[in-house]
């Protein structure tokens, strides 16, 4: 049996084939910033590779893939790629401040 996050399903979309666009800082070797999902080994859920080349760009983790799914089965398959950013510095120590209190009680 396959593992049904990659597999179409009802006809709903899934992340497999998505077209990705990395937004890393380095692209491919062949100079393309596109990588399609495809199926993943061992601990990760699924592989970024080039869809120009065919290189390994990166690997997907479980949330990550589950988000993606999510938001697939709500809003369709995305008619251009997603964006993939890395997550800055500024991001992660942004992540762990309280955000204000804006609830107007005195």
């Amino acid at each position: 049996m396959t593992d049904p996050r990659l597999d179409l399903l009802n006809d709903r979309p899934t992340p497999r084939d998505l077209r990705v666009r990395l937004e890393t800082g380095r692209n491919c070797e062949c100079g393309s910033d596109i990588a399609i999902v495809s199926r993943g080994r061992g601990l990760y859920a699924a592989e970024l590779a080039c869809v120009r080349c065919g290189l390994h760009r990166g690997w997907l983790s479980d949330s990550t893939l589950n988000w993606i799914s999510l938001v697939m089965s709500k809003f369709g398959a995305p008619p251009t790629p997603i964006v993939l950013r890395r997550r800055s510095q500024t991001f992660r120590a942004s992540a762990r401040e309280q955000p204000p209190d804006n609830s107007g009680k005195q």
